[in-house]
């Protein structure tokens, strides 16, 4: 592809600077050594993860450039972009990314048939399989069977004379394992060596003697690398041939060794199934999404029993049953069980319909188990869609629904799932008296299973609350208890809060412990806490692996994350602190679209006021507003985001007015009483370490404007010039391609570095430093 593009530049009058292995140097050498003719110039630079400092070359090159333009095309493989590299790209004007995915079948059997002039047979294609479509393996591996001598051709067919990888296979997963950390390395090795393609964590913990918790930043880190990925509970090689190459790189005494170790070893037990209808119904009346799969029909039996003793006092709807096994179109619960059926399924679409139905099929006032379910369902599925007022409507048609006939264990849940939905709007208050009322109705009708999930609901409801003690003690509480609810449905739920609490309190290898234990256990069951585990686990590899390899598990193995609006409610300050993150690792694409998500919900919610406070946090981050900050700071009900947007406006006026200034010391100060209050800890001590930093300082002598100016992109200066000749952020934008939030975002860096407070000092600059340009030239 690369190839295609120099020819096709060259027949549309490019000069042409072509250099492969991120040789950004020796394409600068090439302008020094000639003379380049004046037009449009294209620079190819193949593996650019190899460069060193390509970002100083720019405006090298630029001196032996005539006044065209000159355009970029830069070969990258995804994981391995260095921190000079991701900043080089972020201030160059981007027109277009190319991602390439594995090359299909027929795409392989072509590159085979191609490389080696003969139709490829089956034992050679079976193992160019295990290659995974990757272009680099196939064609190292395709070429070198072919150096050393281990393919025969007869009659126009290519096969194999013996069954190994070649030198070349070799020496690119020495590569890609030679850059990768010690503990992941380890990893790789005892996985390769023992337990084959696919394998479960926890069994290579064993092996080698740890937790599954402690192995956390090393699969991170290689599913960063693109060299393992996630198949549901199990973790599998990416590429076969390279779990084969590693294998290989063992010595046999230790592999032997090794696979000893594995025999007799029981696999890990399966999660526990639901036991029928005590644990499916409440599961189904409190989770906050559509539960997946559609019921099992011993389920279903198991409610008509229940439901007919319940509903004896009550005439219930001659609607048909239907043709589900085993129910009877005269057997009033077993037309209430059919109705509930219906309200399980992945098309949303489809439940959303049922349980409308089932609740437009009842007189007002009117309600059974059926329409009990079918509110909880539509008020769940309102609220993580963002239809915050809906959901509210609903949850409360739902408590109200609960002095009908129905299931005594069946009525906590209304109350705990609108209990916890008020708290995700600061509404702690109504939130924990519903909470209270379920716990003395549990204790009133003796309902021994169903104490957990109170406590559960509970704790989480302190954590948002800030009360994050309080919430430690109750999570334990309800873990220790949930072993007596029906089906062990709550134990990943307490999980997922005890890994939120130590999260907070900073305590990384006990919340990376949680959540190992929460996919684990919970993989089996009807309703699991998927969105917080999963910010859980972001969280945990940003403490252990950095912002830049923790955005990549975000946007590969956690990208549903981003899409669910429940996020930016369950955690107020989500949206803010990955538009830091972002922001941090110069992904300023990623930070417009987690704003413009959080602003999309705030605009769908007005009447909600911690919403537009998220989205007024995250838009203020972006935007470097301190305005903005300021207000989130003063309106989050949340106490660990408030003291997130103190940090916020302290950072953002570090670098607006310097380390000593008040308006520095004041909120860092704030931001880190308000995290030691909470028990944050670790938070506290790095924004205290902030403000110690901030002391007075001797002045340092600012670097000469002509030096900055040196310093700036192609990118920069484009906006600095058009900025000059009196457009607007709109019209920048459309000139440069990207958004009018972008070009804000480089325009305040540009006052910030030249020390200028309006666009007419930015214009001077300019001008004065274009003209010396020309004058030198």
């Amino acid at each position: 592809m690369l190839r295609d593009t120099v020819d096709v530049a060259r027949q549309h009058g490019f000069a042409v600077l072509d250099r492969s292995d991120g040789s950004a140097g020796l394409v600068i050498e090439d302008a020094e050594a000639h003379r380049l003719p004046p037009g449009r110039l294209l620079v190819t630079v193949d593996d650019l993860h190899l460069a060193g400092a390509v970002g100083q070359e720019l405006p090298r090159l630029r001196q032996h450039t005539a006044a065209g333009p000159v355009v970029w095309v830069l070969t990258v493989p995804t994981g391995e972009i260095r921190p000079p590299v991701r900043r080089l790209l972020a201030r160059t004007a981007v027109l277009g990314r190319v991602s390439l995915d594995p090359m299909p079948p027929e795409a392989v059997v072509r590159l085979v048939r191609d490389r080696l002039g003969a139709e490829p047979m089956a034992d050679l294609l079976s193992l160019t399989a295990t290659a995974a479509g990757n272009p680099l393996l196939l064609t190292e591996l395709v070429d070198g069977l072919h150096e050393e001598r281990l393919l025969a051709t007869r009659d126009g067919r290519v096969h194999l004379v013996a069954d190994r990888l070649p030198s070349r296979v070799h020496d690119v997963v020495r590569y890609w394992f030679g850059v990768l950390t010690p503990q992941a390395q380890h990893l790789l090795q005892i996985a390769a060596t023992t337990v084959g393609d696919t394998f479960n964590v926890e069994t290579v913990a064993h092996l080698q003697g740890e937790t599954a918790a402690r192995l956390l930043p090393a699969v991170t880190e290689v599913t960063a690398a693109g060299l393992l990925r996630s198949a549901g509970d199990q973790t599998t090689f990416a590429h076969p041939v390279v779990r084969r190459a590693l294998a290989e790189h063992v010595p046999s005494s230790v592999r032997h060794a090794l696979r000893g170790q594995t025999t007799g070893m029981s696999p890990p037990a399966p999660a526990a199934s639901p036991a029928g209808a005590a644990a499916v119904m409440p599961a189904l009346l409190l989770d906050t999404a559509t539960v997946p799969g559609l019921l099992p029909s011993t389920v279903a039996e198991e409610l008509r029993h229940r439901l007919a003793v319940a509903a004896v006092a009550c005439s219930l709807s001659g609607t048909p049953a239907g043709a589900t096994p085993g129910l009877s179109a005269t057997d009033p619960a077993g037309v209430s069980v059919q109705q509930i059926v219906g309200l399980f399924g992945e098309d949303e679409a489809a439940v959303r319909a049922a349980a409308r139905a089932v609740v437009a099929a009842h007189p007002s006032g009117h309600a059974d188990a059926d329409v009990l379910a079918a509110l909880c369902v539509l008020s769940n599925l309102s609220w993580a869609a963002g239809e915050l007022a809906e959901g509210l409507r609903w949850g409360r048609a739902a408590v109200r629904a609960c002095a009908g006939p129905v299931p005594a264990d069946w009525r906590p849940y209304p109350r705990l799932a609108l209990a916890a939905k008020l708290a995700e709007i600061g509404r702690f208050a109504d939130a924990n008296r519903l909470v209270d009322e379920v716990r003395t109705d549990v204790a009133r009708n003796a309902l021994a299973g169903h104490q957990a999930p109170p406590l559960v609901v509970h704790a989480r409801i302190l954590l948002q609350a800030g009360r994050t003690g309080e919430a430690y003690e109750k999570a334990q509480a309800g873990l220790a208890l949930a072993a007596s609810s029906p089906g062990g449905w709550i134990t990943p739920h307490a999980q997922a809060v005890l890994a939120l609490v130590a999260l907070r309190l900073g305590e990384v290898t006990a919340a990376a412990d949680y959540v190992w234990r929460c996919r684990a256990g919970g993989s089996g069951l009807i309703a699991f806490p998927s969105a917080r585990v999963a910010w859980c686990e972001f969280g945990v590899a940003v403490a252990r692996v950095g912002e830049h390899r923790a955005l990549d598990l975000l946007l590969s193995r956690l990208a549903d994350l981003l899409s669910r609006r429940s996020l930016f409610l369950e955690e107020p300050a989500a949206a803010a602190w990955l538009v830091r993150l972002a922001l941090a690792d110069n992904n300023v694409a990623l930070a417009t679209s987690v704003a413009a998500g959080a602003e999309k919900l705030s605009a769908q919610n007005p009447q909600f006021d911690a919403v537009r406070v998220s989205a007024v946090h995250a838009r203020g981050l972006l935007d470097r507003d301190p305005s903005a900050l300021r207000s989130a700071a003063g309106s989050h009900h949340d106490p660990w985001a408030i003291a997130l947007a103190y940090e916020d406006l302290g950072r953002l006026a570090m670098t607006d007015h310097g380390p000593s200034d008040r308006e520095v010391t004041e909120p860092l100060r704030e931001a880190a009483s308000r995290f030691e209050h909470v028990g944050a800890r670790t938070d506290a001590a790095r924004v205290r370490a902030m403000t110690q930093s901030a002391a007075p300082a001797p002045d340092r002598v600012a670097e000469p404007a002509a030096q900055m100016w040196l310093r700036l992109s192609d990118t920069e200066r484009l906006i600095m010039r058009l900025v000059s000749e009196g457009l607007t952020n709109g019209q920048v934008a459309r000139q440069v391609s990207l958004s009018p939030h972008t070009v804000n975002y480089h325009l305040r860096a540009l006052f910030r570095k030249f020390r200028v407070s309006s666009r007419v000092e930015l214009a001077r600059h300019v001008t004065r430093h274009s003209s010396r340009g020309a004058d030198r030239r």
